[in-house]
Parts: C-alpha cells; structure tokens; sequence
C-alpha cells in the first residue's frame, strides 16, 4: 500500500480549488482614450497694496507695496512681509501697521499718539488677480482709539487680530 493510497483513505478524495468567480481572475489591463485628466489643485496667492489716506502723491491709486511679482501663499504671511516693509522703510519712526490679515492702516506713532504730518496709508491683502476697490473711496475700520486699544500700545502690546482670517 502506498502513502497516497492510506492518505486518501484517511482523508477522503485530494481536495481541488474551486475556480474563481471573478473577484481574483486577472481579465488584463483595459487603456481607455477618453479620461480626462486629473485637475490640479489652484495655488492661491496673495499680494498687498497700500494707497495714501489724505492728498499726498499716493493718494487715488493703488501701490503693490511688497514690489511686483511678490506674492505669497497666506494672508498672514503677506501681512508679516508688509509689516516689516513697512517698519523697515520708516523715517525717523516706522509705520506701525494695523488692522487684519485683509485690510487696515499703517500709520506712525510718536509714543502713543498718531503722527500727523508723518504721511498715512491704507492697506489691502487680496489674492492675486482679484480687482481691486476705488482706492479714493477706500476706508477700513480699524480700532485704534478705544481705551482698550490705547492702552495696550502703551504698554506695548501689538494690535490684537484674529488669525483665522488667512
């Protein structure tokens, strides 16, 4: 008697796969020529521009304030670069600017009281390509002469935004 012969005896008929039911067969590749492509995701980018708030040589127009061609892909981190730009092209004092990551003013300080003969200037953070508003008519709110806020630049603490608006 053979091995083969005492398996099949002890353990019934040899067992055979089942043929799959198509879940496992491999039916090939099939091409097909009309997929569209994939879109890609836009990349949003951001730029500022400032306009002078009284008569002055900027006053009516929109200036990209950072130069043309520099954009960036936050609004935060457009209005960190316009804030440095700002503070490092002061003379005598830099201009503080405030307001939020889409609009507000830079304006010089001579401790705690706003400069009036130093010039004044709004600003706008939009994406690239948006239009921008008649800058003649343009006017953000920003809260610069409440107690609370007075106070706070007195003792030093810059203006308070939220950052959820990028």
């Amino acid at each position: 008697m053979k091995w083969s012969d005492l398996i099949k005896k002890g353990f019934g008929p040899q067992q055979v796969p089942k043929p799959s039911t198509g879940s496992k067969q491999n039916l090939g590749t099939k091409i097909r020529d009309n997929l569209k492509p994939i879109p890609q995701p836009q990349t949003i980018k951001y730029e500022a521009h400032i306009t002078q708030q009284h008569r002055g040589s900027l006053y009516g127009k929109w200036f990209n304030a950072m130069g043309i061609g520099k954009e960036f892909s936050t609004r935060k981190e457009c209005w960190e670069n316009l804030r440095q730009v700002m503070i490092d092209n002061g003379n005598p004092l830099p201009w503080i600017v405030e307001g939020t990551y889409k609009e507000g003013h830079a304006v010089c300080y001579d401790g705690m009281s706003m400069m009036m003969n130093a010039p004044m200037y709004y600003y706008i953070i939009i994406k690239v390509g948006d239009t921008l508003p008649d800058a003649a008519s343009f006017n953000p709110s920003v809260d610069w002469t409440t107690g609370a806020r007075v106070m706070d630049r007195m003792n030093g603490v810059p203006y308070r935004m939220d950052d959820d608006e990028s």
